[in-house]
């Protein structure tokens, strides 16, 4: 009999240990996003590249796209549907600063402006292009 209690004791810790793994996976599953409401007034930090710029995006519920590129901010007109994403002219404020900042900034918005495709976890969103490059940005806050 007590065997039996002990053998039953590890199959219910095991069950709940794997329990939690599928909801993990779950959580982080991809997915298009479809229309600009889905990732509208949510901030996110850039993390796959210039994380330490501070570098932000973020969508509104009426299609402009804005961000902060490490030394301007920066905003623009996007549209989502059904995963494709297209951005159209981006506009920045002037602020001044030193070269290395501007190249950052300039090779930032040249990559932003190659990306086609959107995708998101619960707290991800993933733009990536036709070449397969992929930028990654984590969720900072809701707006």
């Amino acid at each position: 009999m007590k065997k039996l209690t002990i053998v039953l004791a590890i199959i219910g810790l095991f069950s709940s240990c794997s329990n939690v793994v599928i909801q993990d996976k779950n959580r982080d599953v991809k997915k298009e996003v479809s229309t600009v409401l889905e990732v509208g007034n949510i901030e996110y930090k850039l993390t796959s590249i210039y994380e330490e710029e501070g570098i932000t995006l973020g969508f509104d519920n009426e299609g402009r796209i804005f961000g902060y590129t490490g030394l301007n901010r920066y905003f623009g007109k996007a549209t989502i549907e059904n995963g494709i994403l297209e951005i159209d002219m981006l506009a920045t404020t002037k602020m001044g600063g030193n070269r290395e900042k501007q190249i950052i900034e300039a090779q930032y918005l040249g990559i932003l402006k190659s990306m086609n495709r959107i995708e998101k976890t619960k707290d991800t969103l993933i733009l990536s292009n036709e070449k397969l490059e992929k930028i990654v940005f984590e969720k900072v806050r809701e707006l």
